[in-house]
């Protein structure tokens, strides 16, 4: 007799799947025990400083993590901070990392980086985010704002692939597009509105055409376009997501909506995280 007929075919095939909840369930009860001994990271923020050796001699400020208890992961915190945000492996350079900060004097005379600020932020005994706020120069200057969040038990980055689940992040940013749609589609009808009212000048016509022209195309053809992820940190009651803003550097005054933060609650991200990055957040 053909089994994929009748029901101990079925039966064998409940009991498969039963048996395979029960391990991934006593497999997450046994990393939630060890996780949950790990204790509570000391961390302790020192100040390196360093002053351009050319033009206006600015003093640099630039933060150095340290774990007492644990050196090896605050190095690899400080490594991947100094190759992300400066560009160099302090492992492998033979300049120290911090000169990338103003690089070499060009014919402008202005530094790579005209101003940096910073400070470290931690919502969660496992987490350390490092926030750095100023003015970067190259063809032309701009403002950043960037935040960058690391696992104290690990030293891994908390990037968008280090926190999510491959199909968690999928559901995230379908969250967050639709939210970044809704935004945007709003603006549009805003000034859309606004042109349509009586009493507004030729100038003015003009300039919401071309804001709503720039939203659209940011859109993508019917809003199919996924929401450009620019940035994004932890916050006392979940994740903060800031999109990448509409305009170009030319036009950016029309982008009223930038930043545009999109917040993920605990309960709608939690189940979405890598199980290290619910215990780093405490969630």
């Amino acid at each position: 007799m053909d089994e994929s007929r009748t029901g101990k075919a079925f039966g064998g095939v409940m009991g498969t799947a039963f048996k395979s909840v029960r391990v991934r369930m006593l497999w997450a009860m046994l990393c939630v025990l060890l996780y949950g001994a790990l204790p509570a990271q000391t961390v302790v923020i020192d100040t390196l400083r360093a002053v351009q050796p050319w033009g206006q001699q600015v003093e640099y400020t630039f933060p150095s993590v340290r774990l007492p208890q644990d050196p090896a992961v605050s190095d690899s915190i400080n490594r991947q901070l100094s190759i992300a945000f400066l560009g160099v492996d302090p492992l492998t350079s033979e300049k120290d990392p911090l000169s990338e900060l103003w690089g070499e004097p060009g014919s402008s005379g202005v530094p790579r980086i005209n101003s940096l600020h910073w400070t470290c932020e931690r919502y969660a005994p496992g987490a350390l985010t490092i926030h750095l706020v100023g003015e970067a120069c190259g063809a032309y200057c701009e403002g950043f704002d960037m935040h960058y969040t690391y696992d104290l038990y690990t030293g891994a980055a908390l990037d968008l692939d280090g926190m999510f689940s491959k199909t968690g992040l999928v559901v995230a940013q379908g969250l967050i597009t639709r939210r970044w749609q809704q935004r945007l589609a709003l603006r549009i009808d805003q000034l859309k509105a606004e042109r349509a009212a009586l009493g507004v000048g030729q100038e003015t016509v003009t300039y919401q055409d071309e804001a709503i022209g720039m939203f659209e195309e940011c859109m993508g053809m019917n809003g199919q376009r996924s929401a450009p992820i620019a940035d994004f940190f932890p916050t006392p009651d979940g994740l903060r997501f800031i999109t990448a803003r509409c305009s170009h550097h030319v036009d950016q005054e029309k982008d009223d909506l930038f930043p545009l933060a999109i917040d993920l609650s605990r309960e709608e991200v939690s189940p979405l995280l890598r199980l290290a990055a619910q215990v780093a957040l405490g969630w």
